[in-house]
Order: C-alpha cells, then structure tokens, then sequence
C-alpha cells in the first residue's frame, strides 16, 4: 500500500495529508476517536480497579497513561 512501511516487523501507515506538527495533537478541546477522556468508558474501566489515570494528575499530564501501585 502505498503510504505504508514495514519497520520491525510492524506495519506503519503514514497519514494522509503528511506530518502534522506535534502541538496538533496536545489540545484536548478537539475530540478524536480514540482519545481518553476524565469519565469516559476507558476511564471508568481502570478507575474502577485502582488505576490513577495521567489525565487526572496536577503537574505534568500524560493522557495515555494508566498506572496503579504495585
């Protein structure tokens, strides 16, 4: 396909329209699938079980991050 690389063994696809700069990706206000948010279903599931999400944290955010005490 074109667009597409293999890279160790991965399948890569590049988006259409080419890079986007990374500040395109650090607003919350446009929501995109995929994306968590503070109560959603994703949220919920791991809050329910101990999980502190990186969303929720007051210094540095990291919204793909799930962590819970071991």
């Amino acid at each position: 396909m074109p667009g597409d690389a293999a890279r160790g063994g991965l399948r890569v696809r590049q988006l259409e329209g080419g890079a986007r700069p990374a500040k395109a990706f650090t607003s919350r206000e446009d929501v995109r699938p995929g994306m968590i948010r503070h109560g959603d279903q994703v949220w919920r599931a791991f809050t329910a079980h101990g999980f502190t999400w990186g969303g929720d944290w007051t210094s540095l955010k990291d919204h793909q991050h799930f962590e819970t005490p071991v």
